[in-house]
Order: structure tokens, then C-alpha cells, then sequence
């Protein structure tokens, strides 16, 4: 699996994965993923559409967790779309499904902000109360 050879439009890639691919400062970094992505079972074979793009965050994650399961000596069993990863070791399965919580991506016309700024204080408060408990997967917090 290539991840670093573009399959998606220009106007599509993720300004993270632009900087991964083409900051010199970043080559360790490539190299080690592609490592990785050579182990790294695509089951559902969007894989690097998803790494370049609207999944960047999330694929990167998996790619970390297949590492780091691998490390500790897992079993990893790859054969099926979801949950993302079945571990077996010691006698012991156990599912693990890959979540990251992402900041939208340019919605609204808006460009891609990992950190938003917000204008004032008032922004930045309900930012803390709705937007970041909505991505975690919690309620909004109490007013």
C-alpha cells in the first residue's frame, strides 16, 4: 500500500497529509509510515483515498494502534470492515474500533482549522460547551 502516491484531487487532500508528503522535515516520518502501511491489512480498500483526505486523523490512528498492538504482541486480525482491529493474546479476543474526534473540515465555505480562534469570549465559551463535548461523543455541557 502506497500511501504517499496520490490517488485523490488536489482540491480533496488534507492539509496535513500535504505537509507529511511534501516537507522535507517530514521524510523520518513517511518513511516510518510507509513501513507500517506495508504491514497494514486495507480491508475495506479505501485506505489511502481516506489517508489523504477526509480521513487523514483516523488513519493515522489506525496505523499508530496496528504498531503499537503488534509491539505489545497482539494478535492482530484484520478481515472484516468493522470493528477495526479483533486482538487475541493470552487466550484473551478483544474488538477495538479506531475513533478520533476531528475538527470539521471546511464546512460552510469555511477553510480547515484544527484551532479555531474564536472572535471573542463569548465564541470561545460556547465552542467549549457545544463544539468539543459534540466531537467526544458527550452531551453539551449545562449553561
Amino acid at each position: 500500500m502506497d500511501l504517499f502516491r496520490q490517488v485523490v484531487a488536489d482540491k480533496k487532500l488534507h492539509p496535513q497529509y500535504v505537509n507529511l508528503r511534501d516537507l522535507l522535515g517530514y521524510a523520518p516520518a513517511r518513511a516510518m509510515m510507509d513501513e507500517l502501511a506495508n504491514l497494514f491489512a486495507d480491508v475495506d480498500g479505501n485506505f489511502v483515498e481516506q489517508f489523504q483526505s477526509t480521513g487523514f486523523d483516523a488513519r493515522t490512528f489506525e496505523l499508530f494502534l496496528s504498531a503499537m498492538f503488534e509491539e505489545q504482541g497482539h494478535e492482530l486480525v484484520r478481515n472484516y470492515d468493522r470493528p477495526d482491529f479483533l486482538l487475541k493474546k493470552d487466550g484473551f479476543e478483544v474488538f477495538v474500533e479506531a475513533v478520533t474526534a476531528n475538527p470539521p473540515d471546511g464546512i460552510g465555505g469555511k477553510p480547515y482549522q484544527a484551532f479555531p480562534k474564536p472572535r471573542s469570549m463569548t465564541e470561545a465559551i460556547f465552542y467549549h460547551q457545544h463544539e468539543i463535548p459534540i466531537r467526544l461523543g458527550a452531551h453539551s455541557i449545562p449553561s
